[in-house]
């Protein structure tokens, strides 16, 4: 059979608070799940009885979709006019990152990609040109070397 690469056992699940129960009473307590990209996760979660030695063994599966777009960007502009604009990139990660910038826009100049040292952020800069006027709707897409989306 042959493993999806799409599913993790990583570290994405962190149980929070103080999980010993007394006697005769409940406990609430809140699991966290922080993956690193898209995929299902999957982990174990072991709940023991140290009174009857008793173990119940929970699968647990968490499920990343893509992100969704951080910010709609709304450029005015007229026709047959190159109209320069920004947007904000930030690397948060701890390496330093190679982004690659893909657009569906037509007419749409800018670097196809760019470094961004740890824990650093630009400004990416880029111009759009269209032949009519109106409203058009696209998207860009920042990609590391990884294929992982940073938006």
């Amino acid at each position: 059979m042959k493993e999806d690469k799409n599913i993790y056992h990583e570290p994405v699940f962190e149980l929070k608070g103080d999980n010993i129960v007394k006697k005769n009473s409940t406990l609430g307590f809140k699991l966290l799940f922080s993956p690193k990209w898209v995929g299902e996760y999957k982990a174990s979660f072991l709940i023991k009885n140290n009174t009857t030695l008793e173990v119940t063994n929970y699968n647990i599966i968490g499920r990343a979709i893509e992100p969704r777009a951080e910010k709609v960007i709304k450029i005015k502009g007229k026709a047959r006019q190159n109209i320069p604009s920004k947007i904000f990139v930030l690397n948060n990660d701890s390496v330093d990152r190679t982004f690659n910038v893909e657009s569906d826009l037509v007419g749409i100049k800018g670097d196809s990609s760019f470094v961004l040292k740890s824990h650093k952020s630009t400004n990416y800069e880029f111009s759009m040109f269209s032949y009519i006027s109106g409203n058009f709707t696209g998207q860009i897409t920042f990609t590391d070397d990884q294929g992982k989306y940073w938006w």
